[in-house]
């Protein structure tokens, strides 16, 4: 089973078995979104741990991410106040050291951020993204081909705060 990381209230969870609980529920023909979203829900419940009050966040972002996914949106609705970062790639050694950089990124600065590492090349296809790894800050191309050391993901972050404030 994979374990896929999506971002849930703001943190990035990793969930196991999503895109199979997404492929049944799809499969069942559903089509009332409070129906969805419990389905949705009980399915990652069951293989999945779920703090306590944290439920209807991933009632929320679980069903966001299932509409991307089954491409009935094009991307994920931003969280007002939320950063949100990309990193696409598919899996090579460069992709997954950015991928780390940017969570030890987050979680030493203690930043609430929609964060997710996108490995699926349709979706870098979707995006326009043709070389990777790459980073993507607020929907604008960060870096491409490289993954930049902590120094510059920092001023990065840094100037996509400062653009939001």
């Amino acid at each position: 089973m994979n374990v896929r990381q999506i971002s849930i209230g703001g943190f990035t969870v990793g969930i196991i078995g999503l895109d199979e609980i997404f492929n049944e529920v799809k499969a069942a023909g559903e089509s009332d979104e409070a129906k969805l979203k419990d389905m949705i829900f009980e399915q990652v419940k069951a293989k999945n741990y779920i703090a306590p009050g944290q439920e209807q966040d991933y009632r929320e972002d679980l069903f966001d991410e299932y509409m991307v996914y089954t491409g009935r949106r094009s991307s994920r609705t931003k969280k007002p106040g939320l950063m949100e970062l990309r990193v696409y790639g598919p899996g090579c050694p460069r992709c997954e050291m950015l991928d780390r950089a940017v969570m030890e990124l987050i979680s030493a600065k203690g930043l609430k951020v929609d964060y997710q590492y996108v490995k699926d090349p349709e979706e870098m296809k979707r995006r326009g993204i043709m070389g990777s790894p790459a980073l993507v800050i607020n929907g604008k191309l960060a870096a491409l081909g490289r993954a930049p050391n902590r120094k510059e993901l920092e001023k990065l972050l840094e100037q996509a705060l400062s653009r939001e404030n």
